[in-house]
């Protein structure tokens, strides 16, 4: 199995509104999941693009610059609005990946696909370091967005929106709109202002909501967040899903341990919010992180423990390991956190942590 790591502009584009499609009019999304591909793969291939693979409904590519991916980018928003229902979310990022066989991997390819999942629908998220490539085209627009703290990723990253329509049209509606005169801009700047108090009712409003949602947290609480699934195949998920669900149901009943349910944590599952907001909504203090990626007999499990006051990472640990040597880490990373607790175990506590509840892998 052969690899190599190198510096690539990593896209990843997905279909807005399809899986709800797929449960109204199965064909119809089919359709439109073929006419996507149809769409996306010459002009992928024209900016010089490889087609790396397809994600359920989303694709990724990968490319040799900054400008070329944004590029294309572009060329597919843009292509989309000559098919009806078609809108798609694309992120970007260019960063360092390992390509192995027809995959990639990296932190490149995990923060392309935050990208995407939180971009608006019909745009394209950009990472900064893709912006510091293209700042000097001046063909290419973009604004800033935010700074988001994106799931799995240490460091905060700068997004930015690239405008994906004409750039003559706003060239163009600059040139004809001509001064205001007095009285319009009497109305403009009331407007202006009615929309300020708006805005500033609504903040006041969201506070005052949260704060009396937020919980206070218990002692020794902790919420065991679902395992993010970096197989690169959809199909795995349930792998993912279940060692998530097995840790919580070999944490609860330990004795002092006050651990989150599986229904309290599922709506969190594909969400950016960070760890310090879902412990305060949750009311713990702790949360626990991480993600899977399987392939064949192997997998790679990271878990992380999570203050959830301060955000600082308590423990971190990574276990390479067999198939059939899941269940141990399982156990490992349940007696690490009560460990961490300093919790003093009964003999029935012990036997929990420490017995699988099968040892069928398959199963």
């Amino acid at each position: 199995m052969s690899s190599t790591r190198q510096l690539a502009a990593i896209m990843f584009t997905d279909i807005v509104g399809y899986t709800a499609l797929m449960g109204d009019d199965e064909q119809k999304a089919f359709d439109l999941l073929n006419k996507n591909r149809q769409l996306q793969k010459p002009i992928i291939e024209q900016y010089g693009g490889r087609w790396i693979k397809e994600l359920g409904d989303g694709v990724m590519a990968s490319f040799a610059t900054a400008t070329d991916a944004v590029q294309c980018a572009i060329s597919i928003q843009q292509a989309c609005n000559n098919i009806p229902g078609l809108q798609l979310r694309i992120g970007i990022h260019l960063g360092d990946v390992v390509f192995e066989d027809n995959d990639v991997f990296g932190d490149g390819v995990n923060i392309a696909s935050r990208l995407q999942a939180i971009a608006s629908p019909g745009s394209i998220y950009i990472s900064e370091a893709i912006h510091n490539n293209i700042a000097n085209k001046k063909e290419i627009n973009t604004k800033y967005v935010r700074a988001e703290t994106l799931k799995n990723v240490k460091e905060s990253v700068r997004i930015y929106e690239v405008n994906s329509g004409d750039a003559n049209t706003l060239h163009s509606w600059k040139r004809k709109n001509k001064k205001p005169s007095p009285k319009r801009k009497k109305i403009i700047f009331g407007t202006i202002g009615l929309f300020l108090l708006l805005v500033l009712l609504g903040y006041f409003f969201i506070i005052n909501k949260n704060n009396g949602n937020d919980k206070k947290p218990e002692e020794n609480s902790i919420a065991v967040l679902y395992f993010d699934n970096m197989s690169g195949d959809s199909t795995q998920e349930y792998f993912s899903d279940g060692m998530t669900e097995e840790i919580i149901s070999r944490l609860s009943g330990i004795s002092g341990l006050k651990v989150k349910s599986r229904t309290s944590v599922l709506q969190y599952k594909n969400q950016t919010k960070t760890a310090k907001q879902i412990a305060q909504e949750l009311g713990v203090n702790n949360i626990i992180g991480g993600s899977v990626r399987k392939q064949e007999n192997k997998v790679l499990i990271t878990a992380q423990l999570i203050n959830g006051v301060t955000e600082e990472n308590i423990w971190s640990e990574t276990y390479p390991r067999e198939m059939k040597d899941v269940f141990e880490v399982q156990s490992d990373i349940a007696q690490q956190i009560v460990r961490k607790f300093q919790l003093n175990l009964s003999k029935a506590d012990k036997k929990r942590l420490e017995t699988a509840p099968t040892l069928n892998t398959e199963a």
